[in-house]
């Protein structure tokens, strides 16, 4: 299979690539692993990575609190978007990422190996603390939205 042929079918085993250390390192299993989602929980947090091929080929991250309620009064359970949190405490890093795979869309095998070490990157440098459900990093990472990302323009909300 080459670089550009059937890149869900790939996601799964990149993801188990790039994450799977979280078993060893900590308190994570891997309670979940399909095609497009694969999920690590502890007794207290989850981690998960997910691939929208059927859709816009995003490959997106999430963390959360187990119990923790949603940061939306529609949402259930927190899920904090992952690489928001990366935006924010990597500017630098996360705008020369955005350069080489814009808006996290993978339509290749290498593209989706991009995203994930990127991700697995940043859980290993800036989201320990998430993992640890400490609650200060958590209220600062509630409070973030998409127009703290470095990128957003500026005068975008402006009228």
């Amino acid at each position: 299979m080459n670089d550009e042929q059937q890149p869900k079918k790939v996601f799964e085993a990149y993801a188990h690539e790039a994450f799977d250390f979280l078993c060893l390192n900590s308190s994570l299993r891997c309670v979940a692993s399909k095609s497009n989602l694969v999920r690590f929980e502890s007794p207290t947090v989850f981690f998960e990575v997910g691939y929208t091929a059927s859709y816009d080929c995003e490959v997106y991250a999430r963390i959360g609190r187990l119990g923790a309620p949603g940061v939306l009064s529609n949402s259930l359970e927190e899920r904090l978007d992952f690489g928001l949190f990366l935006s924010v405490a990597d500017p630098d890093g996360y705008i020369e990422f955005r350069r080489i795979v814009p808006n996290n869309i993978a339509t290749s095998e290498g593209q989706i190996r991009r995203v994930l070490s990127y991700f697995s990157i940043g859980l290993g440098q800036y989201g320990i603390p998430l993992l640890s459900a400490d609650d200060k990093t958590y209220a600062h990472a509630r409070e973030l939205r998409f127009w703290h990302a470095p990128d957003f323009p500026a005068d975008a909300l402006s009228n």
